[in-house]
């Protein structure tokens, strides 16, 4: 498994699965997210597992983003 974050994304191009949208608010801007699976692996990225990535320090937007996830999986 892989987090990547992207700033722009085009969902009808990336041939993914959508899981959800969320809003994630910090102290100066607001964040909203739109949380996608996609199948592909790329070339010379680590994948890790849902429990290895349960341990590893995330963001608050992440921990929604891996809540998604594990509701699918």
């Amino acid at each position: 498994m892989a987090f990547e974050q992207v700033e722009m994304f085009d969902v009808a191009e990336s041939r993914g699965t959508v899981l959800g949208e969320f809003t994630h608010h910090y102290t100066h801007f607001r964040l909203d997210a739109k949380v996608l699976l996609i199948g592909e692996k790329k070339e010379g990225r680590r994948y890790f597992t849902i429990e290895e990535i349960e341990n590893l320090a995330l963001s608050g937007a992440d921990r929604k983003a891996l809540e998604m996830l594990k509701r699918f999986v």
